[in-house]
């Protein structure tokens, strides 16, 4: 199971839009159809007519295009205004084996790149909603290749960025993964606009680490503190998440913006870093960990901050294993949340476990496990914002695997099935921290903004 991981919020859209959204839900049925005969591309239809009439340098021009424009080729959708046909590229006179790595896959072999003609030029496409926006990697003759092999599943080996996209995201250096942006794709609310007149708040190490006498480590803690905040003011709603909130999601200038809007009321932040090789474990559904978070972190953090007691006005959040560990721990402690924001959540995995045990294709009994939890257990005063990319359907190496989509989708009926307060939201996006950051603002509303209009009451015995 691949772990590696725009928005519009779906399900409160007005119902002039209702046809739009349908159209967009209808559009994942066509990603596979792109794939197979001629070439739908209309400019590859050009560039194998030339190729078939002798027009000289045919293929050299379009590459001369492409370097130009930068590749994949993007192009309207014969019939369809809400999707484009996207074409990805490879130029190789020689026979080779190039696969995209991707988070839309219905399963990663499928993904292999076609020879046009006796060309160099190498190709696939896809239709895709027009709101896309998505994370990509291209693997090139990987040794690794079938990568599955009875039950042995090896991942590719041989992985870098298109050389052709000009765009990349550099947020998950060393590697380098490249981008495509579709048309439709929402602004992110923090990278993508201008916040220098917005005030800032503060960020600041809580203490040296915080040392856990349950799990036996200790773990870097880091506090956000709003704009004119005060060691005597008003108690504050509080949010828990992990450290890549700082580091690849900006939270806190999403934070800082929804506060300056006034959508959502001032709040404490609380972002959790991890022993080393220590994170998968613990946020796949360890209740250790549930219980040095409940017990041992948040009284530390609320004696030391104006950060509330309230359940109701405290929220974990996190994405991939950091949405599942929310998840579970909300529910291993509803004293303490009441509030899960879980973005593209690994609920396809059992409980608990790493991705890689879950990511066995011989362990297939048991997956899901915090649905499967969900319903074996009495229901908590816990509400659930979702968030999910419609693009999250791949299985990666495992033909009868759950995707991150469905998974999410199940969670969701779950809930509702045990009269949980949930909302799932999809997105145009795939299984990565553009999508998360899109989809933020919305959620943190969705869970904090009837709290703008009341001034949270004083918590006795806080200083």
């Amino acid at each position: 199971m691949k772990t590696v991981c725009s928005a519009t919020f779906i399900n409160i859209q007005p119902p002039s839009n209702i046809v739009n959204i349908l159209a967009r839900f209808a559009l994942l049925a066509t990603i596979a159809i792109a794939r197979a005969g001629a070439p739908d591309s209309p400019r590859l239809v050009k560039l194998q007519n030339d190729l078939n009439s002798g027009v000289a340098d045919a293929s050299a021009a379009f590459w001369r295009e492409i370097q130009q424009n930068g590749a994949p080729l993007v192009e309207p959708s014969a019939g369809n205004a809400h999707e484009r046909l996207v074409t990805f590229l490879y130029r190789s006179a020689a026979d080779v084996r190039v696969l995209i790595l991707c988070d839309f896959a219905d399963y990663e072999p499928h993904m292999e790149l076609r020879r046009l003609g006796a060309s160099d030029v190498w190709y696939s496409s896809f239709k895709l909603p027009d709101d896309s926006r998505f994370l990509y990697e291209v693997s090139v003759d990987d040794p690794a290749f079938p990568f599955v092999q009875g039950a042995t599943v090896r991942f590719p080996e041989k992985v870098t960025f298109d050389a052709l996209n000009p765009k990349k995201y550099l947020g998950a250096s060393p590697r380098i993964l490249s981008l495509v942006e579709l048309p439709a794709a929402p602004p992110l609310p923090a990278t993508g606009v201008d916040n220098t007149n917005i005030p800032r708040g503060s960020i600041k190490r809580f203490g040296t680490s915080v040392n856990s006498k349950i799990l036996k480590n200790e773990h870097p803690v880091f506090i956000y503190e709003p704009p004119g905040y005060a060691n005597d003011g008003p108690v504050l709603p509080l949010l828990l998440f992990s450290a890549n909130y700082l580091s690849q999601v900006p939270l806190p200038a999403v934070l800082d913006r929804l506060i300056y809007q006034k959508q959502i009321p001032p709040v404490v932040a609380v972002f959790i870093d991890y022993p080393p090789g220590a994170q998968d474990r613990e946020m796949g559904g360890s209740t250790e960990y549930a219980d040095f978070v409940a017990t041992e972190l948040i009284p530390q953090i609320r004696a030391a901050e104006r950060a509330t007691a309230d359940p109701k006005l405290t929220i974990i959040g996190g994405a991939s294993a950091g949405g599942l560990g929310a998840a579970f721990v909300a529910l291993r402690h509803p004293e303490v949340f009441g509030n899960v924001l879980a973005q593209s959540g690994a609920f396809w995995r059992g409980l608990p476990g790493t991705a890689h045990e879950w990511g066995d294709p011989a362990r297939d009994a048991d997956r899901e496990g915090l649905a499967r939890y969900v319903a074996r257990s009495p229901a908590a005063a816990v509400r659930f914002m979702l968030t999910i990319g419609r693009l999250e359907t791949s299985v990666a190496f495992s033909a009868d695997g759950v995707s991150m989509l469905h998974a999410s989708r199940h969670l969701r009926d779950v809930l509702e099935a045990k009269n949980y307060k949930v909302d799932l939201v999809e997105t145009g996006g795939g299984h990565d921290p553009y999508n998360w950051e899109s989809s933020l603002p919305d959620a943190l509303i969705q869970l904090l903004g009837g709290a703008a209009a009341s001034k949270p009451a004083s918590r006795p015995g806080v200083k």
